[in-house]
């Protein structure tokens, strides 16, 4: 299955999702009117597009991309290197589970 690049929402650490808009805008979408009071005031471009009783949605041109990562601070998704993951894949095969009743105890009782 392809990924759509239009359909992405990247999520924030300040609150909020990251979004494309146009070929030259993103959209920040965020519940926090303090933070998108931030971006507006610092970036230069950005504007108010829809504002809501659930939060605002700030467009900013995609020139200013770097400040507006340094202000919202999207959450990286995690990838595993090639060699983790085959030992990640290999770690558990020909192994079961012990019972709880089985364990060693290292505590007397």
């Amino acid at each position: 299955m392809k990924s759509d690049a239009w359909i992405i929402e990247v999520p924030c650490r300040a609150g909020g999702l990251l979004y494309p808009y146009s070929a030259d805008r993103v959209v920040y979408s965020t519940p926090h009117p303090a933070t998108a009071r931030k971006v507006v005031t610092t970036i230069p471009g950005a504007s108010i597009y829809r504002q809501a009783d659930d939060g605002l949605d700030v467009t900013v041109p995609v020139a200013a991309w770097d400040k507006l990562v340094k202000l919202v601070r999207p959450i990286r998704r995690r990838e595993l290197s090639e060699p983790r993951r085959s030992v990640l894949a290999n770690g558990s095969r020909g192994r079961r589970p012990q019972s709880i009743s089985r364990r060693k105890r290292t505590t007397p009782v």
